[in-house]
Formats: C-alpha cells, structure tokens, sequence
C-alpha cells in the first residue's frame, strides 16, 4: 500500500477504553496514521483527554466520528450492537471489530449491506506493545481491506490471519491468555510465601523468572526442549513436573481452553 493512501486514510473510533488507547498509540507509534487523521469517541471526559493529549480529536458525541474511512468498533461486546445501531455507516467503510465473541456475520447484521468488516482478537498486551492480535476477514473484505487492519494493530505487536471458525480457540489461547499466565504468578507466589519466603522476596523471584523464560521461550526453541535442560533425571524440577502430570496439568489446561472457547461461542449468540 503506498505511504500517500496510508495517510489519506481517516480512521474513527468507538469506544476510548484501554484497548483503543493502546492500538491509537501502536498506530502513532509505528506512523501509520498522523494523530489529526483520527477521532475518537467516548462518553468518558477522562477517556477523551487521553487522547486529545495524542493529538487525536476526541467527541462525546457519536455522531460527530464521521467522516472517517475505518472505523474500529472498541467497545464491550455486549454493547457494541446498540453502539452499531442507526451509525451511518456505508459500503465505503471498513469496520474493524475487537467486541469478543461477536463473528463477522453478527455484525454484518449490523450494519448496512456492504460494509467490509474484519474481525480482530487482541489481547491486553498491546498495551505494552507485546500483544498479539489475530484477524480474519468478512465475507465482504478484501485483501486491501485486511491490510489496513493489520497495520491497525502492528504497531502494538505482532498479528496472525486465522478463519473465522478459530477465532473463539484464538480467544481461548491468546485472547484470555495473560489472565492464566497471571493466575500461575500468583499461585507460585503463594506457594513461594507457604515455603517461607517473605512475600516481597517471592514476588520478585517469580516475576523475573517469568521475564527470563519468557525471553527464552521467543527466541525459537521449542518449550519441551527449554524444559527439559532444566530438568534433570531424579532432580528438584522433575519432582515438581511429576507433582503436575500426576494432577492431570495437560487435562487441567485444556478443559479451561475449551470452556473459555465455548463461552466466547455462547457470547456470540447473544
């Protein structure tokens, strides 16, 4: 895509919560968009000085988002059908959704006939720039279409196209992601206080040993074989891993995975 289309685009935001202040920022960041190519909504007074300090034009109005080329639909899912209704979109717009749960052809219903739509889970990492979105398009998007709304979410980290009958597994694995990554912090800082460590102690143990593997775990190896160097036969780690596989860890993890699946699937039938 030329740089002078690039910067043509006017893209318009509904919703101004933290995900759609850190996509703005990934945006501003990475050039895609100047700031004055962008308006943001949000009935929040606080929430529009977060952005009018980017530079971007904020309005407590809806109605006032228009014209725009882009619109991304950043609300809660469970109100983004009444935020859709009555917008005066047509099909010289790309709305771009991250409303979890809500498939493309729910917000086709929407929205007038004609409207491309492309479908986007991230996670809350974007808001450090390390997240992950993943994408699929509607039936009415193309590939310029999908180009646009990856360049969208670049700029706070990486992005991954998925077919759409996915996007809940992505929602599983990715999008509620970080919260069982935090939930594991926290249990082995418990555990880390019931051995008797000071609490402060095993914050600070956990979290850095979080950081390093995580490091470890980008630079291309695979998790078993990072595993296994650190477990030697009849050793302290492999004692540990036993405790787990004897309680079913593998099991344990993908019955969450499949009930958050299931009830991102139940979200989108409303």
């Amino acid at each position: 895509m030329p740089d002078n289309a690039k910067n043509a685009i006017r893209l318009a935001v509904l919703g101004g919560g933290n995900m759609a202040e850190a996509i703005v920022r990934g945006v501003l960041s990475s050039r895609f968009l100047p700031a004055e190519s962008i308006t943001v909504f949000d009935p929040v007074e606080a929430r529009r000085e977060v952005f009018a300090l980017l530079g971007c034009r904020a309005v407590a109005d809806r109605d006032n988002l228009l014209p725009a080329d882009v619109v991304l639909l950043a609300t809660k899912p469970q109100i983004a059908r009444d935020a859709l209704a009555g917008f005066p979109l047509d099909r010289n717009h790309l709305l771009v959704s991250i409303a979890a749960g809500l498939s493309t052809d729910v917000l086709a219903g929407c929205v007038p006939d004609g409207v491309r739509i492309v479908r986007v889970m991230p996670n809350t990492p974007l808001m450090g720039n390390v997240g992950m979105s993943a994408l699929c398009p509607g039936a009415q998007a193309g590939p310029d279409d999908l180009a646009v709304a990856r360049a969208l979410f670049a700029g706070a980290g990486d992005t991954v196209i998925v077919p759409e009958d996915l996007m809940d597994a992505v929602t599983a694995v990715s999008g509620s992601g970080p919260a069982y990554l935090f939930r594991f912090a926290e249990a082995l800082i418990d555990g880390g206080a019931d051995l008797g460590l000071d609490r402060d102690t095993a914050t600070r143990l956990v979290l850095q040993t979080i950081l390093g593997s995580a490091r470890m775990l980008v630079s291309g190896e695979a998790p078993s074989v990072l595993r296994e160097r650190v477990t030697s036969p009849g050793g302290t780690t492999a004692a540990a891993l036993q405790v787990m596989n004897d309680g079913d860890f593998s099991g344990l993890i993908g019955r969450a995975l499949a009930a958050a699946r299931d009830r991102g699937r139940e979200l989108g039938k409303g």
